[in-house]
């Protein structure tokens, strides 16, 4: 991948802090670009392998369960022996079953092979897998490659890849990428809306990469 922007651009950026406890993080998805991000950051990537995340409105009948069956629990443990404690004992049970089939449909699953819009925020940070090739200088010299200027492309060094930027999010190039989610509040579920993918990381591959099953990378602080 040849890098057609000052070296200044990708060492000398600052890129707003990301907001780690408003988010719920997901874990790595993997895929190929659909079509480059449009002018409200969307990106649309195909899955190359099944993709689990929460189902917020799931979740939120979980918690108003949870709470229900606490109120119904007290109740009957204040009841006397007889019918009506019988009766609330009885709705508990099902209750506690009930909440365990809502736990299972609390997450949605994205197949494989579908197009799906991820959203590229102000904080999201863009690597790529290979070293930049053409590197210029505010000048437009090209500038050679040396250690001490691969050891800055690399910063910070706990993350994958080299410094890039969202530009070379191409069509048909590859992406691997760390999915979040915004802690939603009530009012979101309530109205349908749905929560978006945000990406933290994604880091631009070569070639699509394959689902080896595990976590490929460290998760990226």
């Amino acid at each position: 991948m040849n890098l057609l922007i000052p070296l200044a651009v990708l060492v000398s950026g600052q890129v707003p802090v990301e907001p780690t406890r408003d988010l719920l993080l997901l874990g790595w998805a993997q895929g190929t670009v659909v079509s480059a991000p449009d002018k409200n950051n969307n990106l649309v990537v195909e899955w190359n392998h099944p993709f689990l995340h929460p189902d917020y409105a799931i979740m939120s009948e979980v918690e108003d369960k949870r709470k229900q069956l606490s109120i119904m629990r007290e109740k009957g443990r204040k009841l006397p022996k007889g019918l009506e404690r019988d009766q609330i004992t009885q709705a508990f049970v099902d209750g506690l079953d009930a909440l365990a089939s809502l736990k299972n449909d609390s997450y949605k699953t994205i197949p494989a092979n579908n197009q799906v819009t991820v959203r590229l925020e102000p904080w999201t940070r863009y690597r790529q897998e290979k070293l930049p090739v053409d590197i210029f200088n505010d000048k437009g010299d090209l500038l050679p490659v040396t250690p001490s200027m691969v050891r800055r492309l690399r910063e910070p060094l706990h993350w994958p890849g080299y410094q890039s930027q969202k530009s070379q999010l191409e069509d048909g190039k590859g992406v691997l990428m760390h999915m979040a989610m915004r802690k939603t509040d009530p009012a979101v579920i309530k109205e349908g809306r749905a929560v978006q993918l945000l990406v933290r990381l994604v880091l631009i591959m070569e070639n699509v990469p394959s689902m080896s099953g595990a976590d490929p990378l460290a998760a990226p602080r």
